[in-house]
């Protein structure tokens, strides 16, 4: 998939906004946005192909209790296979600890054009950085089944906008140039999560070993025992982002 100017310029506008710090709220609240709010008017007008400018984006964000504008927080997107858009289940304390702000665009199950999904995972981060104070180093990507994939596309396109990525029960071979040629994905971490009873399981395993033979042996399987085609637990996801910060 080549990549649109506006998806390649968005790494660069996100990096300018990466010092906003101006939103007090933490919990878990939603935000209604459109790609003009995001990006602004020219912008925008690059996203036109797959997302109307005035289209109203509905955002699920669960920032930690404890963030403090003075430490910049990380930033864990999510793309959901559903349209909740909700945070999985046992997750909302391993963000609190590990200092990131989940978000999750609602309505960008696996029934959306893809390049919309994308969109809009490109969009989330600079969603953030115009709220909160960010740590650039520590944005990743993360989906389930049909959302994995999406970001298995995603986060291997865009190495400079998302420093790790979290394949779960569900992922896509490196494009055929980036596996001859990987570059900057080689200080970038990947874990493929699955589980004993996922029916991607044997799919996320080659993968992954197909990502250590193109050289980037910054890349982790977990498989779970009794887990089935369905996110980790909290203990589960909580060892794929300590990888992740290992970095």
């Amino acid at each position: 998939m080549s990549k649109p100017v506006a998806f390649v310029l968005m790494a660069s506008l996100f990096v300018a906004l990466s010092a906003a710090a101006d939103d007090s709220r933490v919990g878990s609240y939603r935000e209604s946005t459109t790609v003009l709010e995001v990006a602004g008017e020219k912008w925008a007008a690059r996203f036109a192909s797959y997302v109307d400018a005035d289209q109203k984006i509905t955002w699920s964000i669960v920032v930690p209790k404890n963030y403090d504008p003075e430490i910049p927080a990380g930033v864990l997107v999510y793309i959901d296979p559903n349209n909740s858009g909700g945070v999985a289940r046992g997750w909302a304390s391993v963000l609190n600890e590990k200092n990131l702000i989940w978000i999750s665009a609602n309505n960008s199950g696996n029934n959306v054009d893809p390049r919309k999904r994308i969109a809009y995972a490109l969009l989330a981060p600079t969603f953030v950085a115009r709220k909160y104070n960010v740590d650039s180093d520590r944005v990743y990507l993360t989906g389930l089944s049909g959302g994995g994939r999406v970001a298995s596309i995603v986060a291997p396109s865009y190495p400079t906008l998302f420093k790790g990525a979290i394949f779960i029960c569900g992922t896509k071979p490196l494009p055929p140039q980036v596996a001859e040629s990987p570059g900057p994905l080689q200080s970038n971490r990947f874990v493929f999560v699955t589980g004993e009873y996922d029916f991607n399981r044997g799919e996320t395993k080659s993968v992954h070993a197909s990502y250590v033979r193109a050289g980037l042996h910054n890349s982790r399987y977990l498989e779970f025992r009794g887990m089935g085609h369905q996110n980790p637990d909290g203990d589960g996801i909580a060892q794929a982002i300590e990888f992740l910060d290992s970095q």
